[in-house]
Order: C-alpha cells, then structure tokens, then sequence
C-alpha cells in the first residue's frame, strides 16, 4: 500500500503540478489578452482614406488599363468603362472572378516580335546603339509591327498624375505594367534608330521627354510598391540609354545638358516611400481583418483549383490570443518605420538588425506577433534598391560631367575629376567618389545591391 501511496504522490508531482502550472499559465495569458488595444488615429484614417480624389480625365490609371486593347480608339473612355465594369461586378458578386484583365468585351492586343532586339534593361542592354547600328532591320520590323503601341504610349504623355484608385485589398488586382514597359523599349529603340541615322538631337529630345515624364510619376504618392517599382525601372532605362550614348556618341553642350536633366539629383518625393508603404499597408490590414473574422470562408476572386480556406481563427482560444487592433498599430509603426529608414541617405542605412522581442512580449497579442514577425521584412529589398537607382542617377550624371568637362579640356585627368566630384556625383552608399578604374576611357563602378545593376558594372565613361 505504501508502494502505491508513494506512485501516487509521485504522479501528482510528475502530472499534476505540470498541469496545474500550464493551466495557470493559460489563465494567466487569457486575462492579459481580454481586451485589444485602442486603434490610433493614424490606422483609422489610412484605412478610411479614399484614393480617386483625381479627375478620370487627368489619372493616368485609365488609359493605362486599356493600353493594350485591340481596338480601343480612345484609351482614357475605355479605361473608364473597364474599371466601371469591374467594380459593378465585384459588387454584385463579390466572389465571382476579378475581370479588370479578364473582361471579354475588351480583348487584349500583344507585342509582337521578341523584345530581346530593343533597348532597355535586357541582354546587350548596354551596347544597344553599336548592336543596332550593326543590324537593324530586326530593330525596324519590330517596331513596325508594334508601332500601334508605341503611338499609344507616347500619348500618355499629357497625363501628369496617377493615382491607383483600386480598393486595397489580398485580391486587388494590379495594374498590368507588361504593355508598358513593352512600349518603354519600343520608344528607346525607335530613339536609337534616330540617333543612327545621325539625328541624335532628335532621338535624345524623345528620350528626355519620356523620362522627365517617368520621374513625374516616379513621384506620386498613391502608387502600390509595384507600381513604383515599375517606374523605377523605367527610370534606370532611360539612364541606361543616355550613358550608352555618351559612350557612342561625341555630343554636344546642350546634348550634354539634356542628359544632365534626364539624369538631375532625385527630389524627394522621388525617393520617398510614405504614400506607397501606407498603400501596402492597406493591403496587409485586409490580411489582418481576415485573420480577424473566420466566418468569411474563402478567397473572394479565386475559384476553382486554386480555392482556398481563408486563414480566419475558428477556435475560440485562437481568436481570444489575436487582437486586430493591437496588430493593426504595430503594422503601422513597422511601415513608418521602413518609410523613415528610405527617407535616409543610403550611407546612413546600415544598421544592426533589429532584435526579436522578448518572450514575455508575446503574452500579449501572441498570434497577432507571429504574424508581425513573418511579415517584418516586407519591402526591404526594395529599400536596397532604392539606392542603387540614386547610384546610377549619380552616375551617368558624373559621365556626363566628365564629358561637358573635356569639351573645353581634352586632356582631362578622369581620375582627379572624379576625386574632386561634388557629393551629388558621389557614392551614396558611401558619400565617396565613385571608384574608378583606369584603361581606356576609363570607367567608374560601385558596390551595388541588385543583381541587374552589377550586370551593368563597371560603368564605362
């Protein structure tokens, strides 16, 4: 009998106090989590803000969602009439599929031909003036065939402001940016033939233009970050085409001084991420909300094979450890955050990680910091490439001082130009002059982040 007392003792020991304590420490963690926290101000108005404040007529967004329908004769009425027709459908059947690029009344127009034979940021992107100039013809039947697009794109020029309108949301779908970028390549080819057939001021003026309408919309603040992405893009094209003609080409002052304002220091507004980040911010708040609410039980837009459950709490313990308020604050401070961290000069960005919190932390809201956890990291690369695109503004605009230099002395020492450069021909990532490296007409390189832009490294003068 004594055996059997002391097995029981042993038990309750072994069993019991492990289980006494872990039910404590549940209660304990159900009356820290009975309440949410109060919403901020802030969370509130980003999640009630509007973004169609713009008139249809002077939002680039519409003409945009029609640039590739075959027969559109007016962009901006067609673009009105898609999203109108998108929106009444997800209002009346908020589950159907999206139809913004999928309506069958307008049916979509591709590029013809392989983009592989025009400039831009592709393969001999760099040498894109010598290849051309070495076989056109590829060139020439490729914008031919798509000259439809190319007159399109061009028009778009009017149109100083784009504002994405779309409703934030795990389903909103994005402006398809294919045609666009398609039709960048085409104008930077077909600028390239006019620089070949020795029109050069007449190439560089298309050129400029289109960039300086680029960086217009490079600097709007409602954009999602693939939009600003896009344009990003677009922007190193045209820096990409005017380095590659200074290497081509011997210019001229005033040719020399539209690149210089293609190539001006980035304002502000270009390089901030405040409007977008609160954008992307909007789209992780439905994420949260949906986390929040478990009776919504699918996708809405996605059907079929591809359906799946949401990823709502159905047990009740799950949704008493979440608070959407608690999470929504600090999803913001994490987007202000990063804002702040793009708002600084590249040199100034290096910084240690930042440390996990601490386990007693996650007593409080522990699934809403789980998924604050996994979502930390959202658009840092972006951040990164930030930097490179100012590393290449600066640097095409310090080729092209080197060569204004040398209309009035030929016998320019590169390297002690570039040693005595002002800070807005530096480094960013280092305030430094760029590292030269003499042979030839000598080149000037950096430590870039992207792997696209090491491809264009070093970067010959």
């Amino acid at each position: 009998m004594r055996s059997f007392a002391r097995l029981g003792r042993v038990l309750l020991y072994v069993v019991g106090v492990p289980l006494g304590l872990a039910l404590v420490g549940l209660l304990v963690l159900l009356i820290v989590n009975l309440r949410d926290a109060q919403r901020l101000p802030a969370v509130t108005a980003a999640l009630a803000a509007r973004h169609d404040s713009l008139a249809p007529g002077e939002n680039l967004f519409y003409p945009l969602l029609a640039l590739d329908v075959r027969d559109s004769t007016s962009l901006q009425a067609d673009g009105e009439r898609l999203y109108a027709r998108y929106l009444a459908a997800r209002a009346q059947a908020p589950d159907a599929p999206g139809t913004l690029y999928a309506d069958p009344d307008f049916v979509r127009r591709p590029i013809a031909g392989d983009l592989q034979e025009a400039c831009g940021i592709g393969q001999s992107s760099v040498h894109c003036l010598a290849r051309l100039k070495a076989a056109p013809a590829a060139a020439r039947k490729l914008l031919a065939e798509n000259a439809w697009l190319l007159a399109r794109y061009e028009s778009l020029e009017r149109y100083a402001q784009l504002q994405n309108p779309l409703p934030a949301g795990v389903d909103t779908p994005m402006l398809s940016w294919s045609s666009f970028l398609g039709a960048k390549r085409l104008l930077l080819t077909s600028a390239a033939i006019e620089v070949i057939a020795g029109r050069v001021d007449t190439g560089l003026a298309r050129v400029e233009a289109d960039a300086l309408y680029t960086r217009r919309l490079y600097a709007q603040p409602e954009l999602f970050l693939i939009d600003k992405m896009v344009l990003d893009r677009s922007l190193r094209e045209s820096l990409v085409f005017a380095g590659d003609l200074m290497r081509s080409h011997s210019l001229g002052a005033a040719e020399l001084a539209s690149i210089t304002r293609i190539a001006a220091p980035l304002t502000a507004q270009e390089r901030s991420l405040r409007g977008v980040l609160e954008r992307e911010f909007e789209v992780t708040a439905t994420v949260y909300e949906e986390v929040a609410e478990p009776q919504n039980a699918r996708l809405p837009g996605v059907t079929g094979a591809l359906s799946r459950p949401r990823t709502g709490l159905t047990d009740r313990l799950g949704q008493r450890l979440f608070h959407l308020n608690a999470t929504l604050d600090e999803a913001w401070a994490q987007s202000q955050r990063k804002a702040a961290l793009a708002d600084r000069p590249c040199s100034a960005r290096t910084q240690a990680p930042a440390s996990s919190p601490g386990i007693l932390s996650y007593a409080y809201n522990p699934v809403g910091k789980i998924l604050l956890r996994l979502g930390a990291d959202a658009g840092q690369s972006y951040i990164a490439r930030l930097c490179d695109t100012l590393a290449m503004q600066r640097i095409v605009a310090l080729q092209a001082g080197v060569h204004a230099e040398r209309l009035s002395n030929p016998a320019l020492d590169v390297a002690d130009f570039i040693a005595r450069s002002a800070p807005e021909f530096r480094d960013p990532y280092t305030d430094r002059p760029f590292r030269y490296l003499p042979g030839g007409h000598g080149a000037v390189t950096y430590e870039a982040s992207d792997d696209r832009n090491r491809a264009l490294l070093p970067w010959a003068l």
